[in-house]
């Protein structure tokens, strides 16, 4: 398990301010109901009931706004990226994320002020992980409103699956198509993670080589298949994200 950040903590802690604030009213209007007759009692339960479900449903239709911020230093391998291909990848990246949640109303952008965040960072940070386990390409800790992409694990992954990795590699790639399969593979991450935060839960680790919540990305359909959900997780994601606007 990865330390907490002091940045995932502090938007964490925010997400769950609001949460509380929400809780302590219902709390006490329960609370207060109990000094009136058994009929006042019922019909203040039931009204509290009927803000809760007003409440979870404003919620649920509400546009999330999902943010992609990039803290790696940009170091495929051993070649440092161009600007022009750092932008590449990170269109790409936004594109396949954006592509990922077609269909419901979540909206994608570079950002640190949305509802939901994904940092791409430098590395994974060891921490108490089971022993002989390869670090992840990504993580989301419990209970967290904040994701991260490890961009050296994932460009270490990318390079395996190609055959460019090591000095003897046979590379099956051209660099740009090395870089697209690095934004697809972020966005394809960035999403899979999405889905672990808390209050979605949609991404259940399935047994998919192509699907967006497949229990692994070591496989070239992570960054040059077309990618999907599987049916276990659209199921969730019906349930717990906004339907797409209608086009009017």
């Amino acid at each position: 398990m990865q330390p907490r950040r002091p940045e995932d903590t502090k938007i964490n802690r925010e997400y769950t301010k609001k949460i509380c604030s929400s809780c302590v009213f219902v709390c006490f209007v329960l609370s207060w109901s109990r000094f009136y007759h058994d009929l006042v009692n019922r019909l203040a339960l039931r009204l509290t009931l009927m803000f809760a479900m007003t409440a979870t449903s404003f919620c649920t239709a509400r546009p999330i706004r999902v943010g992609l911020a990039f803290d790696n230093d940009w170091q495929m391998g051993h070649e440092a990226l161009t600007l022009e291909e750092q932008a590449r990848v990170k269109a790409v990246a936004l594109q396949t994320l954006q592509d990922a949640f077609r269909g419901f109303d979540v909206s994608v952008r570079e950002a640190r002020d949305a509802d939901r965040l994904i940092v791409v960072d430098k590395g994974f940070v060891v921490g108490l992980r089971p022993a002989g386990q390869p670090a992840p390409v990504g993580e989301t800790l419990p209970f967290a409103w904040v994701s991260r992409v490890h961009f050296d694990e994932l460009c270490g992954t990318l390079l395996t699956v190609t055959g460019c990795a090591g000095a003897a590699s046979r590379c099956t790639k051209t660099r740009s198509e090395l870089v697209d399969g690095l934004g697809r593979g972020i966005g394809g991450t960035a999403a899979h993670e999405l889905g672990h935060q808390t209050g979605l839960r949609f991404a259940l680790d399935a047994r998919c080589e192509t699907c967006y919540d497949g229990g692994t990305s070591n496989t070239y359909e992570h960054f040059f298949g077309s990618q999907r959900w599987s049916d276990a997780a659209l199921t969730i994601m019906r349930r717990v994200l906004p339907p797409e606007a209608p086009v009017r």
